[in-house]
């Protein structure tokens, strides 16, 4: 009996790390990463995922996930993240998220730490945030957990 490609692609999010889902549903949700399906049968799906740091091809099937990124590459145990977006465009979803205490375009600070204050970019399990360039430190995008986050004090 052969899976449903919408069952091989939830079966294959259940085996990637929480990161990697979130930055694959960030890049799909703000629009910084497209999906392009080649070749898709009942079984399979070849496709192609462009982000804002290049072009990778996917594909997926019950054997095993493969993609061109050198994480993939270098780490052949890993399914990376453009994988993972992949899997969500076939679903047609992203991963259900958490009560929502944060929004996008929210300023935030990390607990306790006053002096650094970012823009929240994304929300779903993690929160990403874009983080201004402060003193040597460059500007950056980093997730974090809510209990890491509070609102920024004026």
């Amino acid at each position: 009996m052969n899976l449903s490609i919408e069952t091989i692609a939830r079966q294959t999010l259940t085996r990637i790390d929480p990161q990697r889902k979130h930055l694959a549903e960030c890049g799909l949700k703000d629009d910084t990463w497209t999906v392009t399906l080649v070749d898709a049968t009942e079984t399979k799906c070849d496709a192609i995922v462009q982000t804002e740091r290049g072009t990778y091809e996917v594909s997926i099937n019950a054997t095993a996930p493969g993609c061109t990124c050198k994480d993939r590459e270098y780490r052949s145990s890993v399914t990376c993240k453009h994988i993972a977006a992949v899997c969500f465009y076939l679903l047609g979803t992203t991963t259900p998220a958490a009560p929502e205490t944060f929004t996008c375009g929210e300023k935030v600070q990390l607990r306790g730490i006053s002096s650094r204050v970012g823009t929240v970019r994304c929300v779903s399990e993690f929160i990403s945030v874009d983080w201004p360039a402060l003193g040597r430190r460059p500007a950056c995008t980093n997730a974090h957990t809510r209990v890491e986050l509070e609102r920024a004090r004026p």
